[in-house]
């Protein structure tokens, strides 16, 4: 029995011209495990409290309490994305292709770390982490990406397919180049 083909296979998966954002942001499976690994600590699966914090010294069911990220964290995102254009930059094998690739890498950079921003406190912080996230001094000097670290990032990634649904290129040049940075950037 074959199966039919559909275009809109659902949110983050809407395919415009064969791109799906959601094949072009799925994370190697190292950094899947990092996911994970980072969201058992912060929210201790498997604990469950009625007080909504770590309270019980019951023999057998004590564990430490969770863990939030120290911030800020000792290597922000903003620094793997400088890096990021740094390396687009050294991959051109010319000046002027050298460039173009670095107007085409900051302004992509500039995007994410943007989306960043605005995407942290909407749906990128675990509860556990919120208190922690309304204790941070707001300044205008320091934004997001300057204070939180690279397992935020991923879970930027995550959630990349449904966030860039709305707000990405309409045209197909300016998707896959975008697929492209983003692909690359994961790896």
């Amino acid at each position: 029995r074959k199966r039919k083909k559909r275009d809109d296979i659902g949110p983050g998966r809407r395919r415009h011209e064969g791109l799906s954002w959601e094949d072009c942001c799925e994370l190697p499976f190292t950094l899947k495990t990092i996911l994970v690994d980072d969201r058992e600590r912060i929210m201790r699966m498997g604990f469950d409290s009625p007080f909504g914090y770590d309270c019980s010294i019951e023999p057998g069911k004590w564990k430490a309490a969770r863990d939030v990220h120290h911030l800020p964290s000792s290597v922000p995102i903003r620094t793997v994305l400088n890096h990021f254009v740094k390396v687009k930059k050294k991959e051109a094998k010319t000046p002027e292709l050298a460039t173009e690739a670095e107007q085409k890498a900051r302004k992509f950079v500039e995007s994410l770390a943007s989306l960043f921003d605005d995407a942290l406190p909407v749906c990128l912080l675990y509860n556990p982490e919120r208190p922690q996230y309304l204790g941070v001094p707001k300044t205008k000097q320091l934004r997001n990406s300057e204070i939180y670290g690279c397992e935020f990032l991923l879970r930027l990634f995550v959630r990349l397919p449904f966030l860039l649904e709305e707000s990405a290129p309409a045209d197909a040049a300016g998707r896959r180049e975008m697929a492209q940075l983003i692909g690359e950037l994961i790896v």
